[in-house]
């Protein structure tokens, strides 16, 4: 893709415009390009987010280990996700199987809470309902006038 004569930046931010009015930007829908093969700063050289983003996307196949200075949380994910694609087949079988187990082990689980929950709320409904009808014989039975009643249980 061609960004003009001269053009040798990392990063290029574009937005669409309208041909026939060239000041009218519209911002709703704005483009980043990266171009990989122009970014060259070794990784004790990125001292910004953006540099160390893109130093990760040129590189994380590449390296062992994540450099010390990308302590930021995204780059856990990122290095975990460029060890995965380094694995051999078999590794990586055996990656997903396990992973699999693992998504289906939890899905499970939460299934289970749900439906669980849902039991122990139709239960409480009935327990609930059984205990104010003991209270309403047990209050008739006291002779409490049915106004009193009606106006306890919001009748």
């Amino acid at each position: 893709m061609d960004f003009g004569k001269g053009c040798d930046e990392v990063v290029q931010y574009l937005s669409l415009r309208n041909d026939r009015h060239p000041d009218i930007r519209y911002e709703c829908l704005n483009f980043a390009f990266v171009v990989l093969p122009r970014f060259v700063k070794a990784a004790v050289e990125c001292l910004s987010l953006e540099d160390k983003l893109i130093f990760s996307l040129c590189h994380a196949h590449e390296l062992k280990e994540k450099p010390e200075q990308f302590d930021e949380g995204v780059f856990d994910k990122i290095f975990g996700i460029a060890k995965i694609s380094t694995f051999s087949l078999d590794e990586r079988t055996y990656y997903e199987a396990s992973m699999k187990n693992e998504r289906d082990r939890y899905a499970a689980l939460k299934c289970a809470r749900e439906e669980g929950r849902e039991e122990g709320r139709e239960d409480g409904i009935g327990i609930g309902r059984q205990e104010a009808r003991e209270e309403l014989l047990s209050l008739l039975e006291s002779g409490v006038p049915l106004a009193d009643i009606k106006q306890r249980f919001g009748l």
